[in-house]
């Protein structure tokens, strides 16, 4: 049986399921999160090393991760790593320090754009994933994209248009000019802010002389449960879908729409290039020149996907590659 290092970031219950996963196929997965969010301490001391609060937290949490494992001193067959933003070379050093003979992944979940130190770190790892199509392809990377974790059916339809999402100022604006076309829809909108940023919502208010934005009565400071947002998928429509500004690869929204047999409206015009790419269900939209979908693409019917495409996206079908390349 082998032994796998999982580390990843805080990433609501996606790497969970992949540990959950990894385990039911008989491999002892030590999972941790080598990122945690800053307190008041990280805040305050980071300044005395020059670096953000959220990389001092994660320095301390890497520092904390690897003492443990030294006191272990438990043998690791393989360093699974998902995400990585914020991991640091310090770390990645000592791993190769402590597990000589293991076989490193790194499997993004952004686009290399959007991490400083992937040219630096990337020397670390034997083999890269990308969830992107097309950096995979220019970088040489091997591809296996997001997925979704379990299927969820409603007895009726409820919501018209869907977004469940970190804040950002990008997706905000993009999400009220949907908003504004959309009239008298019935919405079910969730954005989530970090509680240490609970202030900016007035003062974004205050600089723009505006009353209360429309998508800014939907912040909220604690994350949607996974169920429940699974939940609220099933019972929409449609779900939004607003990708980064440049980002070519498919978010998990894509693959949780099919979970709950939803359409989706997306800003990322690559899912056209997807096997499950069918117009009747998937709308692109082009955040420099909006324009929503006609009334009827929310009218018709979702249209089902077959079944070998549809199992491609699975958690299950995501560790069926980790696990080829671990044998």
């Amino acid at each position: 049986m082998k032994t796998i290092l999982y580390l990843n970031h805080d990433f609501f219950i996606y790497d969970r399921a992949i540990a959950e996963e990894l385990r039911k196929r008989g491999y002892e997965v030590l999972f941790r999160k080598f990122v945690r969010q800053a307190g008041f301490l990280d805040r305050r001391l980071c300044k005395k090393h020059g670096i953000t609060s959220r990389q001092y937290a994660a320095d301390r949490c890497q520092a904390s991760i690897l003492s443990e494992l030294t006191k272990t001193g438990q043998q690791v067959d393989v360093v699974l790593v998902t995400s990585g933003q914020a991991m640091t070379e310090d770390t990645l050093k000592k791993l190769h320090q402590m597990y000589p003979q293991a076989k490193f992944i790194w499997n993004l979940w952004d686009s290399i754009r959007q991490n400083d130190h992937f040219e630096l770190l990337q020397s670390y790892f034997d083999i890269l994933i990308s969830f992107d199509k097309i950096e995979a392809e220019q970088y040489g990377f091997l591809y296996s994209p997001d997925f979704y974790i379990k299927e969820v059916t409603a007895e009726q339809k409820k919501y018209d248009y869907c977004f469940v999402a970190t804040y950002t100022e990008y997706r905000n604006s993009v999400l009220q000019d949907m908003l504004l076309r959309v009239g008298g829809k019935r919405n079910f909108i969730y954005l989530k802010e970090t509680p240490n940023n609970r202030w900016l919502p007035t003062i974004r208010r205050i600089c723009s002389g505006e009353d209360k934005k429309l998508a800014e009565r939907n912040i909220y400071y604690k994350a949607l449960e996974y169920d429940a947002m699974l939940e609220v998928f099933a019972q929409s429509k449609c779900i939004i879908d607003i990708a980064h500004p440049g980002q070519t690869g498919l978010s998990m929204r894509p693959f949780e729409a099919m979970a709950v047999k939803s359409k989706l409206l997306t800003t990322n015009e690559m899912i056209c290039r997807y096997d499950f790419y069918d117009k009747n269900n998937i709308y692109i939209a082009d955040p420099e020149n909006m324009q929503m979908p006609p009334d009827d693409f929310l009218e018709t019917p979702y249209k089902d996907i077959p079944e070998e495409i549809y199992r491609r996206y699975s958690v299950r079908s995501w560790c069926d590659n980790i696990q080829r390349l671990i044998e």
